[in-house]
């Protein structure tokens, strides 16, 4: 027994790098804190009873992080009267934070998260050492409702999370439940 329990040990220490636990659809959206460019603390359960559009970028210097964040400023106010707070989670320090959001004239917060520990949580291993652009939607109870991997433009990727919206946030109930059509 003692035998396979260092056997199990040697496993989890060497090889677990390398699995990938990033979130699914359905599942409880991990809570985070971390300061946004004005040094405001914010967590996610202070979210809870709205939806919540966080999207991952890796640094403010990326023209496709520009993209991104410029794409979602032009949808701002429809996700707003929708009851969704955007949230642009970066690796950037603070300071990089309020340079990116004033340059872009962004109405909504970038959060810092200069030591990894969201991107971690919601990624995964797999993609935590990469330059990938993530979306997630997660629902006033708080769990996952959608994720979106960047491939081909940022246009169309926002595009894509629109789409998603006009089919399903009209209705909100159906946004909640994981029922709904999940082909867009």
């Amino acid at each position: 027994m003692n035998q396979l329990f260092k056997k199990i040990c040697f496993f989890l220490v060497f090889f677990s790098p390398m699995i990938s636990w990033s979130l699914e659809i359905g599942d409880n959206a991990p809570d985070f804190s971390l300061l946004d460019q004005d040094g405001f603390l914010h967590r996610l359960q202070d979210d809870r009873g709205r939806f919540v559009l966080l999207f991952f970028y890796p640094k403010s210097r990326f023209s496709r992080s520009h993209q991104l964040a410029e794409n979602l400023e032009r949808y701002y106010r429809e996700l707003f009267f929708r009851n969704v707070v955007i949230y642009g989670i970066t690796n950037d320090s603070i300071e990089k934070s309020v340079d990116f959001k004033e340059k872009l004239s962004l109405s909504y917060d970038i959060l810092s998260d200069s030591e990894g520990v969201a991107k971690r949580s919601y990624l995964g291993k797999k993609w935590f050492n990469q330059s990938h652009y993530m979306i997630y939607l997660i629902g006033p109870k708080g769990s996952i409702l959608r994720k979106w991997v960047k491939k081909g433009s940022i246009h169309i990727f926002v595009q894509n999370v629109m789409k998603y919206f006009s089919s399903h946030a009209a209705n909100s109930s159906c946004l909640e439940k994981l029922s709904c059509n999940e082909n867009s």
